[in-house]
């Protein structure tokens, strides 16, 4: 299993248009993706509402979990996602 740590950027925390754009291209893996806050609990990658509920500020460090033969390229990109900074009007 493969994981990785990323800070989240975006002013508004993991909100809706990042979420939907972060579950949408973990589905597109084929292969489990979990997401959750540093020891806590984690929750399915592709699924919006559990994303959402995990209620991630800026600044918070989220890991990513997964299990593939792509794995490792498949988290940079959605850690790339996630670090990016997001603006009001993204």
């Amino acid at each position: 299993m493969e994981q990785a740590k990323v800070e989240l950027r975006s002013v508004h925390g993991l909100r809706r248009k990042l979420v939907a754009d972060f579950c949408m291209a973990a589905a597109k893996c084929r292969f489990p993706i979990t997401i959750g806050k540093r020891n806590g609990q984690r929750v399915d990658a592709t699924s919006i509402l559990d994303v959402l509920a995990l209620d991630v500020d800026q600044g918070t460090e989220v890991v990513l979990y997964a299990h593939g033969s792509r794995a490792k390229s498949a988290l940079q990109d959605l850690v790339n996602l996630l670090g990016r900074d997001v603006g009001a009007f993204d």
